[in-house]
């Protein structure tokens, strides 16, 4: 069995795979090289039912067939010593195992709040840091799937027996129990007398804000006739309105398009994405549309199941190629001049390309980048020379550019961009600007400085330092700068480096257990100048320039997200700000002398 972390959460994706194996254990897969690289390998000694990741959690819930949930923590694939037992979370008075579990979900609007289903039908509302069941429901038969209301006030439940129930977080009973395929007028009493059965919900989820407009999908739970395949039908109920569709294949899984990974947010489904088990297929949720398909973008295939397959279009043979979005950088083929991607499969390609312009007035410099889909024109208009030299391996993901003037050295300086790399390389590019006035006959040259280093980390940031302050590229160079006095800060997910421009060597490094970075940045506080960092496990940390002495490493936010993460921000002088959620920014202080002075 196969279980995606960030099923189809492009923005959250962090390009990492876990599949079960075995029954009993588990595996961490980097997808973002072109051929996956195995991570890390967890063995258990119960037999594993579900696994399950809330968006942006560093967590990941294990439940096993003997009722237990163990915790895995995603960043070093280690088992927690927290553990939810079966005897803990179902009543006491239960003396046998609730079954496996089936599933697992986080309440949408709290985190701290988990819904645990066990198969036999008992439901527990789990609090994570009291690490006690604050509500126990108990079904009226085997459960199969739930699914949250984005509100996280309710709940709804599939059932074995082909039944939806609908709960209240602070009610033991259902508010209603229905099945879209059944007589309105039969009662509960009824359905059983006259044998009334339909298949079992195997997936279900639901949307909208209240019963006119709530848009209900589901898998199964559809009438048992012996001349019909039920393993092809999806059911969609929109207010009133019940739709039976029919496809091809047997459906192995949905998943609704959603413009939000966040629930609570209440972002309508535009699409619904079935998987079959010899294809998969795009269908449009807009009424006004009647469930139209969406073209496939890509090439056919002719079996879902397979890792690769062929296709013969035209005499060639195509394979379909997947493209992971990863959680920073975007994937090329090659580097300046002609940006094309490789994420094109069959004859469709999409083409990008970056436009330079410099201004060189009073010996500033600034780089413009614009992205064009059409490449014969951008090549046209950039007017540049690229060395072959320039490729890079095929999958690696730029993750930052910057660009800045550095110190004559061999024959080398002035203009350059340096790129760090998702493999952790880094490298650098001398830019050969032509005068103002002969722009547009004479070529920008970019020509590799020799500057090639490779870090063991993702790159996060570049950074540029002289004397006593960061450079940037808003902060505008007016001379060269003194290579005894210019360093390059290279900030990787687990390392910093600083290195001397004197002799391109390393001169300070951090060690390499300082934690999984995010967000690296120069700030200044007073005259001084520092680097501020934020990792994924929510610590604040400051070093000093260009020493990197560890000057403050404080756990200040116990669980981050996505959100928080990418949108973290110090300010000089001892502020910063974050969003908290789409609509909230928080600030907060770093040095004492800003917190008196907001007490004042």
């Amino acid at each position: 069995t196969i279980f995606i972390i960030n099923k189809v959460n492009n923005d959250c994706n962090s390009g990492l795979l876990v599949t079960v194996g075995d029954g009993q254990s588990l595996y961490l897969w980097d997808l973002r090289p072109v051929k996956p690289v195995l991570l890390h390998t967890l063995r258990f000694t119960e037999r594993v039912s579900h696994i399950y990741s809330p968006v942006d959690s560093e967590w990941l819930y294990v439940g096993t067939e003997k009722g237990n949930i163990h915790i895995v923590q995603l960043l070093n694939f280690l088992l927690s010593s927290y553990t939810i037992h079966w005897n803990k979370a179902i009543e006491l008075s239960c003396r046998s195992r609730p079954g496996k579990i089936c599933q697992i979900e986080e309440n949408p609007t709290d985190s701290n709040k988990l819904l645990i289903g066990f198969e036999s039908g008992y439901l527990v509302s789990w609090n994570i840091s009291e690490k006690i069941a604050e509500t126990r429901y108990r079904c009226h038969a085997e459960l199969t799937c739930i699914f949250w209301h984005h509100e996280g006030k309710q709940f709804m439940t599939g059932h074995r027996d082909g039944l939806i129930a609908i709960w209240n977080v602070k009610s033991t009973e259902p508010t209603a129990k229905f099945n879209p395929h059944q007589d309105e007028k039969e009662s509960e009493a009824d359905r059983v007398r006259s044998g009334s059965k339909f298949t079992a919900i195997e997936q279900v989820a639901w949307y909208g804000k209240s019963n006119s407009d709530s848009l209900i999908i589901l898998l199964g739970g559809v009438p048992i006739h012996s001349e019909t395949h039920e393993r092809n039908l999806v059911t969609v109920v929109r207010g009133s309105s019940v739709s039976m569709l029919e496809l091809d294949y047997t459906i192995i899984a949905m998943e609704a398009i959603i413009k939000s990974p966040w629930t609570c947010e209440n972002e309508p489904p535009k699409s619904l994405m079935i998987l079959l088990d010899r294809d998969w297929v795009t269908i449009d949720l807009d009424a006004a549309k009647k469930f139209a398909l969406i073209p496939n973008p890509h090439a056919g295939l002719t079996d879902i199941i397979e890792l690769e397959t062929q296709k013969s279009t035209d005499s060639e043979s195509v394979k379909p190629q997947s493209s992971p979005n990863t959680k920073r950088g975007w994937r090329t083929s090659k580097i300046l001049g002609s940006w094309k991607s490789s994420m094109s499969s069959g004859k469709s390609s999409m083409a990008s390309s970056i436009n330079t312009s410099m201004a060189s007035s009073d010996g500033s410099f600034s780089i413009a980048t614009s992205i064009d889909d059409h490449l014969g024109h951008s090549c046209n208009r950039l007017n540049s020379i690229y060395d072959d030299n320039l490729l890079v391996e095929s999958g690696d993901a730029i993750n930052c550019l910057e660009t800045c003037i550095t110190p004559e050295r061999k024959g080398s300086g002035g203009p350059t961009i340096w790129l760090g790399f998702q493999s952790g390389k880094v490298m650098s590019l001398s830019l050969s600007v032509p005068s103002s006035g002969n722009r547009s006959c004479i070529p920008l040259i970019c020509t590799p400085t020799g500057f090639n280093l490779s870090l063991r980390s993702p790159l996060v940031s570049i950074l540029f330092f002289e004397s006593d302050r960061i450079i940037s590229c808003t902060n505008a160079q007016n001379k060269l700068p003194d290579a005894e006095k210019f360093f390059t800060i290279l900030a990787a997910e687990r390392q910093i480096k600083v290195i001397s421009a004197r002799n391109n060597k390393d001169v300070n490094t951090t060690p390499e257990d300082i934690g999984m970075l995010y967000k690296v940045q120069g700030v200044i506080v007073g005259n001084t100048s520092y680097l501020a960092c934020f990792s994924t496990a929510g610590a604040i940390l400051f070093y000093s320039l260009p020493g990197l002495k560890l000057l403050l490493n404080v756990s200040y936010l116990p669980r981050v997200n996505q959100r928080i993460l990418s949108t973290m921000s110090f300010i000089n002088n001892g502020r910063g700000a974050y969003l908290m959620s789409p609509y909230e920014i928080q600030r907060f202080c770093y040095t004492e002398v800003t917190v008196r002075k907001r007490r004042n």
